[in-house]
């Protein structure tokens, strides 16, 4: 693995001390709360483990559920949070993972953004599907509402500029929802659904001063599933076009 990026420098940006991890959790709870209602089948494949909600949700709802993840300090967080043995991870690059078996979910939540070639890890990826299979994509949205707003006030100079958050989280590059669309009909990908997470109209900052009530932001999240250009996030269904 030498000359490989050593992913556990960015294991602090996932630590809930982190001010954008306000805006995760929120992210995640709905993430999840959704893909209860997608998901089918009986094998899954996660890539990253990120803030472990994920795996330690969709793993009980799978008979074969595996997870590629390359830093070692973010299985250990994930061991030391969720205690679950039953959890399978290996450690590895995306890049280098290579099976025979074929799965029906695959998921990809926050990956895209992170690796040096997320065309070719779609590609590479797509390949692993069965027959009907779905691919389910999420991204950060830089086109989002309150992105624009930061533009069009100057807080930003562009659409796709990156955050010290992003760089601390070993982020590459921020997806605009144009961007992310065009990327996965490129891989030859059909887009089966395309959903926004959470419609957010202000910083992070004014939102935590707010002290906006919950109701408010499950509102934010369900209105957001018709919005996608203008939500937080992109998630997006996709099959192979070949079946």
């Amino acid at each position: 693995m030498a000359g490989k990026e050593d992913l556990d420098l960015y294991h602090e940006g996932y630590g809930d001390d982190q001010i954008f991890s306000y805006d995760m959790k929120i992210w995640m709870h709905w993430y999840v709360r959704r893909l209860r209602e997608i998901l089918k089948g009986e094998s899954c494949l996660e890539l990253g483990i990120g803030h472990g909600y994920t795996t330690s949700t969709f793993s009980k709802l799978f008979k074969r559920y595996a997870v590629i993840e390359g830093s070692e300090a973010m299985i250990k967080r994930y061991f030391d949070l969720f205690n679950d043995p039953n959890v399978h991870i290996e450690k590895g690059y995306f890049e280098d993972f290579s099976t025979n078996d074929k799965f029906d979910v695959i998921l990809m939540g926050y990956v895209l953004e992170h690796v040096d070639d997320p065309e070719g890890i779609l590609n590479k990826y797509k390949a692993y599907l069965a027959e009907k299979g779905s691919m389910i994509v999420v991204v950060p949205n830089g086109s989002a509402l309150n992105r624009r707003f930061g533009l069009r006030a100057g807080y930003i100079k562009s659409l796709d500029e990156m955050s010290p958050f992003d760089i601390k989280c070993g982020h590459k590059r921020t997806f605009t929802y144009e961007s992310i669309v065009e990327l996965v009909r490129k891989c030859g990908l059909a887009i089966e659904r395309c959903e926004g997470i959470f419609l957010k109209c202000m910083s992070t900052e004014q939102m935590i001063k707010l002290e906006i009530p919950e109701s408010i932001i499950n509102a934010m999240c369900e209105v957001a599933v018709d919005y996608p250009e203008l939500s937080a996030c992109v998630l997006l269904e996709l099959k192979d076009r070949k079946y």
